[in-house]
């Protein structure tokens, strides 16, 4: 009997601090595929509930678990890039995240052109908004936004941090 109190106590914690991952990607830029790829592996598998979109024009590449991700990574290596429409891909992203629970990680990987011209504004910032994870005031609790750029020598500290809207966002180079 104690056994399975102790396991129905397990189940419940576990799914009480269960957290939520959503992981975009951007391959529109001139992005080293393979580090990309390998990054992306690495964080999908150390989580268990993940939802991720690789953004492929109108027809994006979106997982729910892992159940598709070898196949999905694979053709992430083969896309064709083109520059994401944002304004598409939010309405595109709501639904997909319709139901995710809180807590919340959210993590971009975004061509650095994108993110300055549009991707933090129109694509992350409409997101954040128009799902209510976002205020006047800032984040509401529980939600981590995390942008990830790939590392060029020609950016600054102070172009990342100009990306990072007042310290919102956290900005990661790779």
């Amino acid at each position: 009997m104690k056994l399975i109190l102790f396991y129905v106590f397990v189940l419940i914690s576990n799914l009480a601090f269960a957290q939520s991952t959503f992981i975009y990607v951007d391959v529109s830029g001139d992005v080293n595929r393979t580090h990309l790829v390998e990054r992306l592996e690495s964080e999908l598998l150390r989580t268990k509930n993940v939802v991720y979109f690789i953004s492929n024009d109108n027809t994006p590449l979106i997982g729910k678990g892992l159940n598709n991700l070898n196949q999905d990574l694979t053709e992430l290596a083969l896309i064709k890039p083109s520059i994401p429409s944002s304004y598409k891909e939010v309405d595109t992203l709501l639904s997909v995240l319709n139901g995710v629970v809180t807590p919340l990680d959210l993590s971009f990987y975004l061509d650095y052109q994108y993110a300055v011209n549009e991707g933090v504004q129109n694509l992350i910032g409409r997101l954040l908004l128009s799902s209510g994870w976002q205020n006047k005031n800032g984040l509401i609790a529980d939600i981590k936004v995390r942008i990830y750029i790939q590392s060029r020598e020609e950016l600054t500290q102070n172009q990342l941090n100009d990306l990072s809207k007042n310290g919102i966002y956290e900005i990661v180079t790779y």
